[in-house]
């Protein structure tokens, strides 16, 4: 069910309106998860409950691959892990979730990126290893989750395909799946130290770069308040974003601690890739930028996430 658009099936019409459930379900997997790892009983180090936090985000995560939107998927992904470290988890555990998203993306990159993955996977296990048992289980489920991402990727529609590897060297297609980046990079470059001014942007205003609105925003204020206005954005991310982990250190509660990581992990990866993308160091993956980017659905699931924050922050001295 669903309509479809740009290749994938992952909004629901509602009296007209696009509501996209994915954006929602960010928050209340933050606040599953989050509520499951702060019982008192729960140990990460125990593999049943450690299967259980897993099984949490991959619920949502797995039917987000079907639509397919592996770009919404990867900042669960981004949430889950510094979630479960907040939560006291192994210094293993989170080697092993590191070199998971490491051999993941090698796999974009072909097989022999993959074998080389492996390599340094294997090396890292060994050197860090507790047992050699674990280690050696490590390892085997890396390759297999590597080989997984493959017939995933393998699923994907050839333009989606190309998008994910396109950065590397946009050149190639000029007119095609590199278009995008190229044009989005000589308007953030034009752009200069103090950009063109308001509105007078030649590469938005004249709309060379499609889904200026959504995926590559960025441009928007890089070409018409150059440097100095990308800068402050980007100062007034990290502002909130710093707030947010001393905001973390400071509450009393465990919950509430957890659900904070979380929110600022999502906002974290989101800003990141977008602003990526933008720039041609991430591959093109359809994620929004925060509070800039045009969508209804994102623009809801963040504001409830920041005003979560918010209450947490008012209540910041109870346990």
């Amino acid at each position: 069910m669903g309509k479809t658009i740009s290749g994938s099936r992952s909004w629901l019409g509602i009296s007209g309106a696009g509501i996209q459930p994915s954006e929602l379900a960010k928050v209340t997997t933050i606040l599953a998860l989050a509520a499951y790892i702060a019982k008192k009983e729960v140990d990460l180090e125990d593999i049943k409950h450690l299967v259980i936090a897993c099984s949490i985000v991959a619920a949502p995560l797995l039917l987000i691959l079907l639509q397919p939107d592996a770009g919404t998927a990867l900042t669960y992904c981004g949430m889950f892990l510094p979630m479960i470290a907040w939560g006291g988890a192994s210094p293993f555990l989170i080697l092993f979730c590191v070199v998971s998203v490491l051999v993941s993306v090698a796999t974009l990159f072909g097989t022999t990126s993959f074998i080389i993955a492996l390599t340094i996977a294997a090396i890292a296990f060994y050197i860090f290893r507790t047992d050699l048992f674990r280690s050696i289980l490590s390892f085997g489920l890396v390759a297999m989750l590597g080989m997984t991402v493959q017939q995933l990727i393998g699923r994907l529609q050839p333009y989606q395909q190309k998008r994910l590897t396109m950065f590397l060297n946009p050149e190639s297609d000029a007119l095609g799946a590199g278009y995008n980046v190229i044009q989005s990079k000589v308007a953030i470059g034009s752009g200069g130290l103090f950009g063109k001014g308001f509105l007078l942007g030649t590469q938005t205003q004249f709309n060379f770069i499609p889904e200026q609105w959504t995926d590559f925003i960025f441009c928007v204020p890089g070409e018409e308040f150059g440097f100095v206005g990308s800068a402050l954005v980007l100062v007034l991310f990290l502002s909130l974003l710093l707030w947010m982990l001393r905001l973390a250190t400071l509450t009393k509660n465990r919950f509430a601690s957890l659900v904070v990581i979380g929110i600022a992990s999502i906002l974290f990866v989101h800003i990141t890739i977008n602003i990526g993308m933008a720039m041609g160091l991430f591959p093109v993956i359809g994620v929004p930028l925060p509070f800039l980017s045009y969508g209804g659905s994102a623009l809801l699931a963040n504001s409830v996430m920041v005003g979560l924050v918010m209450n947490i922050y008012a209540h910041r001295k109870e346990y």
